[in-house]
């Protein structure tokens, strides 16, 4: 239950995302990806080490994505545009707690998103794809081995530009 003038809620509705959904699975999958891919195939891998890889790049980012879905329905919050989202219908009164059933919106999946903010799915996929390479690059490049004549600040910069 919500009331239509909260103020934490009454936000507009952003029509245009800062990081479109498909351009999010381009950052934070496919250049990833791509990269695993390319960094296996310069360095002649095994066919074990390619499965190996990419498997556990799946599991990754799916494992993530399954885990932010389940917090966002259990503990997440409204979205700041949820009155936007909403639409209340006209003679709503204010101050008084309302249910969905006030909702004039038709798109389902816009309605129902506006009701799962935390965790952000975004940044979480992103960190996903993104941190797992990494560690990768870091695994690959041995920036934690101190055997190979000491740090290389230029590997390490490498390991954290994704």
């Amino acid at each position: 239950m919500f009331f239509i003038n909260d103020l934490n809620i009454s936000y507009p509705h952003a029509e245009v995302e800062r990081v479109p959904v498909t351009m999010n699975f381009v950052y934070a999958l496919f250049i990833p990806l791509g990269i695993l891919i390319l960094s296996n195939f310069i360095a002649r891998s095994p066919a074990h080490k390619h499965e190996v890889t990419y498997l556990s790049f799946a599991i990754a980012v799916i494992l993530t994505s399954f885990i932010t879905d389940i917090v966002k329905n259990t503990v997440g919050r409204p979205r700041p545009d949820l009155i936007a989202r909403c639409k209340p219908a006209p003679g709503t009164q204010p101050n008084t707690l309302v249910t969905i059933d006030v909702c004039t919106e038709t798109n389902h999946h816009t309605l129902h998103d506006g009701w799962r903010s935390f965790p952000s799915g975004h940044s979480s996929f992103s960190f996903a794809g993104l941190g797992f390479l990494s560690i990768f690059l870091a695994g690959q490049l041995r920036v934690f081995r101190h055997a190979h004549g000491g740090r290389d600040l230029s590997r390490a910069l490498l390991c954290l530009a994704p």
